[in-house]
C-alpha cells in the first residue's frame, strides 16, 4: 500500500454495504476507490477462474459447481502451501491461493490427488 487518505466530513453520510457476486475486491467510482465484498468465508474466497470450465478439456479440469461451498469446508494440505482440498457434488476439488485470501478450484478425479491429498480425505473421513 502506497496511501492511505482520510477525509472528515462535515456530517453523517449514507454507506452501504454489499456483495458483488463473483468479486472478492472490486473498483468503484471513477476515481479508482478499491473495496473489499461484505462477506469472506473462513478459508477465503472463491472466485472463479475463467479457464476452468464446466467440463474437463484435456488442459485444464472443470471448475466446481459451488466453489464457496468446498472452499469454506475445505481442508488445509499442510503447513507449508495454500493448497485446500475438499469435496463439491461428490467431486473432490483441489482449491488454489491465487492471492490475500482469493482461491480458485478445479475438479480432479481420485486417481488425479497425490497421495498427501488422499491421506488427509481418509483422515477426515471423506473417503475410503
Amino acid at each position: 500500500m502506497d496511501k492511505i487518505e482520510f477525509i472528515k466530513l462535515e456530517k453523517p453520510v449514507t454507506v452501504y454495504n454489499f456483495t458483488v457476486l463473483d468479486y472478492h475486491t472490486y473498483y468503484v467510482t471513477d476515481i479508482g476507490v478499491w473495496v473489499h465484498n461484505t462477506q469472506c468465508g473462513p478459508n477465503g474466497t472463491f472466485e472463479n477462474a475463467s479457464y476452468h470450465g464446466t467440463t474437463n478439456n484435456g488442459k485444464k479440469n472443470e471448475a466446481p459447481n459451488d466453489g464457496q461451498t468446498v472452499l469454506d469446508n475445505s481442508l488445509s494440505i499442510g503447513p507449508n502451501t495454500d493448497r485446500r482440498i475438499g469435496i463439491s457434488d461428490g467431486e473432490f476439488v483441489v482449491l488454489d491461493k491465487t492471492s490475500d485470501g482469493i482461491y480458485h478450484g478445479h475438479v480432479r478425479s481420485w486417481s488425479e490427488l497425490n497421495p498427501t491429498m488422499q491421506s488427509i480425505l481418509r483422515k477426515a473421513g471423506l473417503a475410503d
